[in-house]
């Protein structure tokens, strides 16, 4: 509905809902924008609540909601809140009294108010369950309408004692959903296609009847049996997956629906969209006729904006037949002409017995089941538009009223109500909001008020449908294109006012052209893919290159010399970490990414990549594209003579090796070795690698700094301190004889623990051959690698000087040998030697920092 963007706020002290319009509305899926202050535990005043771009001077009043607003709006508001916690305390108690006649006479007022929405729901809504009759030979029978009557009081009072019994929500009101009348004539018109041809007088209508009832019968049936399975699956919130826009064009489309159902029954026409019939509508016995209705549709709509009070719209629409009558009986006019001229229904023969929706199923006789089957895509687009509601509407129900609920006990609830509306052959029906909510704050929040409302719904359709003859059809079309209306304004007009973009607006109008012009069912579908293509468009906007780095962001500790050949050379490594998901759409940024790299590294003064490095740690899934696309930066590093090194797979490394990037090396025609993929469990795994292969190099030409010569872990330190700058020359020696002996050989085989978690720091080491790592639990209590120690490098100095325990395991990933100071050796250099000492453990901090 559109809203008047500059009305005041409301005051009252409860979570404002909107309801529900024309006495039924839109129903469903409302007032989620208001759950906002709840579901985050703050003041739910009004004053808190975000200004919403649909709240309208009609949508909310100083202490109770206007029932007549579309509960669509939530929908379009905030649609990803998260739900209430299903153990709210009920301040207030429950309003039940210990006499049951105070109760019951205490129900009273509240039950007629729902009476009345109930008939005004059945009349205006009832009388279009079936589609006019298009022809003569048409199965649709004359007393359609009344029959379509007496179904919205069966599912409805259906509804009303399932809820009743067994929803945590006392005095709910149920009601059959207005909603899916739209797929209803989709069924209609695909039985008739499968079962009569255009002129065919031999067939028997009573059989493509009772065809047309089975499979509405069946639609109402299956939709219980998915409440069941969301029940027993606990996937209440599975509508909260779905496009939003898809949802919001659904709902233009219903608006739409509406409006052409508003003229048709107004008019008598089929309101195709050819010039003869859109002619014929502008003829002045027609034009009176459905322009009268949509007339006073927007007076109403006008009124709103300064009437605000909740018993509003329904007065109005009492008040609209008194005058009509009053009109009628002051001139005098007789009933049958205006019968004749289409201002109140024309029906031939006495008032039909309450049962008359079961004679037709004509005793199950001459059922096509082929013509039923058809059918099942378009119960499956039912069943779906029907579930939407009830997710959203239980939770706006629980916060507006207070009350805890059981969200799987809801749907089970409504599989109950729409399994047994299904077997009585009826449509489906649900919880609705708008209705409970007015009615419980009106003093309905009981049991006996529900069966209450369920025993007067079962009196209006045992009394028959015949005063359907009485009723304007101003009336009932006037509550049609009123609900038609404010469902198109929201859907097109409203969403201009949201953080929507273009291609979801066009998604949008997309999907109410196509549902207006070809059909419910094509919509969906059509929604659904151009949200898919929005989404590509949007994520493929989005760099899955979370950053790039070089050979420097290696965490190895080596010798000094081969840190300064390394750090020269970083520029060989390059590597990029990934994250998000890799689809089709977005699998190209990374090969241009690295295709640019490539090619800007062998046109600068370096002398080009040796190593490429992409880090899997963040991604969250890969699609079959994506795998074709590193199929193809393989043939690209394999062709620059660059090895591609893969890291941190996980759970995505087993879909990477089936597609064969691991399996065979290709063959460089240029070279002599073939380049294989490599595969690594972290990227710091990855870089060591890459940095061993690049000082193999260095190592051809020059020994390593731990020679033979090296004799002690005293001259290796020497050497480390006086790479960094750390000492003059003056003190090498004076040093170097005062640690000389406190070092002790250490040698440790492959795989053995140097050190554990929690030991208490009792070792300094210095590394001379072999490799040492420090690893850490993660939370699947399994050990990873932080970092790596290799020859001529120091492990162990900032806990062995700071006395604390250890944070990590060292454990030999090669064979090690090396030396090492034990907390005693130092013990004895600190009192032989304090200054030493000191200057020692300077020296120790200042390369532990570097």
């Amino acid at each position: 509905m559109r809203r008047d963007r500059d009305r005041e706020r409301s005051t009252s002290d409860s979570p404002t809902a909107p309801a529900h319009h024309s006495a039924h509305s839109a129903h469903s899926i409302h007032s989620i924008h208001s759950l906002s202050p709840a579901l985050n535990g703050v003041d739910s005043s009004p004053h808190l609540l975000p200004e919403s771009v649909f709240a309208s001077d009609d949508s909310l009043t100083a202490h109770s909601p206007n029932p007549f607003v579309s509960e669509y709006t939530p929908l379009l508001q905030d649609p990803l809140l998260p739900l209430p916690s299903a153990h709210t305390h009920h301040p207030r108690g429950h309003r039940g009294h210990s006499n049951p006649i105070v109760a019951f006479l205490a129900s009273l007022p509240a039950v007629a108010l729902g009476l009345l929405l109930i008939l005004l729901d059945s009349l205006s809504y009832g009388v279009i369950v079936f589609p006019s009759p298009a022809s003569a030979n048409s199965p649709i029978p004359p007393t359609a309408p009344q029959v379509g009557v007496q179904m919205f009081l069966v599912s409805t009072i259906i509804a009303q004692l399932t809820y009743t019994f067994t929803s945590k929500f006392h005095g709910a009101n149920g009601s059959m959903q207005i909603e899916v009348m739209p797929f209803l004539y989709l069924i209609v018109d695909s039985v008739q296609s499968n079962m009569m041809s255009a002129g065919d007088e031999s067939v028997n209508r009573d059989a493509v009847l009772a065809t047309i009832m089975v499979a509405i019968s069946l639609s109402t049936i299956l939709t219980g049996i998915v409440f069941f399975l969301l029940a027993r699956f606990r996937l209440g919130n599975l509508v909260q997956f779905f496009p939003r826009q898809v949802l919001i064009g659904c709902i233009g489309g219903i608006g739409w629906f509406l409006m052409l159902t508003g003229v048709e029954i107004t008019s008598k026409i089929d309101p195709e969209m050819n010039l003869g019939v859109i002619l014929e509508l502008f003829e002045p016995s027609k034009l009176m006729l459905w322009g009268s209705s949509l007339g006073l549709a927007v007076i109403l709509k006008l009124f709103q904006h300064k009437i605000k009070h909740p018993l509003f719209v329904p007065i109005f629409y009492c008040i609209v037949p008194i005058l009509f009558y009053a009109v009628v009986f002051g001139f005098g006019i007789p009933l049958q002409m205006l019968r004749e001229l289409g201002f109140l229904f024309n029906m031939s023969g006495d008032a039909l017995p309450y049962y008359t929706v079961w004679t037709y199923y004509n005793g199950m006789k001459g059922i096509d089941w082929r013509a039923v089957i058809a059918t099942l895509p378009i119960q499956f687009s039912l069943i779906f538009f029907a579930l939407l509601h009830v997710p959203i509407n239980i939770p706006a129900l629980g916060v507006s009223t207070n009350q805890s609920y059981d969200m799987n006990n809801e749907l089970y609830s409504h599989g109950l109500s729409n399994f047994f509306a299904g077997i009585f052959g009826v449509p489906q029906n649900y919880l609705v909001y708008s209705n409970s909510l007015l009615v419980m704050r009106c003093g309905g929040d009981t049991q006996i008020a529900g069966f209450l409302l369920a025993v007067g719904a079962a009196a209006l359709w045992l009394a028959g449908g015949d005063v359907i003859r009485y009723v304007p059809t101003t009336l009932i079309g006037c509550l049609i294109f009123h609900l038609g209306i404010d469902l198109l304004l929201e859907s097109v007009v409203d969403t201009l006012h949201m953080p929507i973009t273009r291609l979801e607006y066009v998604t949008i109008w997309s999907i109410v052209l196509v549902m207006g012009f070809f059909g419910f069912t094509e919509g969906i579908l059509l929604g659904i893919c151009l949200a898919l293509l929005v989404f590509v468009l949007e994520y493929a906007r989005e760099s899955v290159v979370l950053e790039s780095f070089d050979g420097g962001l290696s965490t190895v500790r080596r010798s000094i010399d081969e840190q300064e050949f390394l750090a020269q050379n970083k520029e060989r490594v390059y590597g990029i970490q990934l994250y998000g998901f890799l689809f089709f759409g977005v699998i190209s940024q990374v090969e241009r990414h690295l295709e640019n790299a490539i090619d800007a590294s062998f046109k600068g003064n370096t002398s080009g990549l040796e190593f490429v490095v992409v880090d899997f740690h963040l991604v969250k899934g890969i699609d079959f594209s994506a795998l074709q696309g590193l199929q193809r930066l393989k043939q690209k590093t394999d062709a620059c003579g660059i090895q591609l090194i893969f890291c941190s797979l996980g759970k995505h490394k087993e879909a990477i090796a089936k597609s064969g990037i691991f399996d065979a090396p290709n063959m460089d025609p240029d070279s002599d070795f073939d380049i294989y993929v490599l595969e690594f469990d972290t990227v710091q795994v990855a870089l060591e690698h890459c940095e061993n292969q690049l000082l193999r190099f260095m190592r051809m030409k020059k020994s390593s700094p731990l020679s033979d010569t090296d004799t002690s872990g005293a001259a290796i330190l020497l050497d480390i301190f006086r790479k960094h700058g750390a000492m003059m020359a003056k003190s090498d020696l004076a040093l170097s004889q005062t640690l000389n002996g406190l070092f002790s050989d250490a040698r440790v085989a492959e795989g053995e623990v140097v050190w554990d978690i929690g030991d208490s720091a009792e070792y300094l080491i210095v590394v001379r051959t072999g490799s040492l790592v420090t690893q850490v639990r993660d939370s699947a209590k399994k050990y990873k690698i932080v970092q790596s120690f290799l020859p001529g490098s120091m492990v162990g100095e900032v806990p062995f000087f700071a006395g604390v325990k250890y944070s990590t395991r060292l454990v030999a990933s090669t064979e090690f040998t090396g030396w090492r100071m034990t907390r005693a050796d130092f013990q004895k250099l600190s009192v032989s030697h304090p200054s030493f000492s000191v200057a020692f453990i300077q020296l120790c901090l200042r390369y532990a920092s570097q």
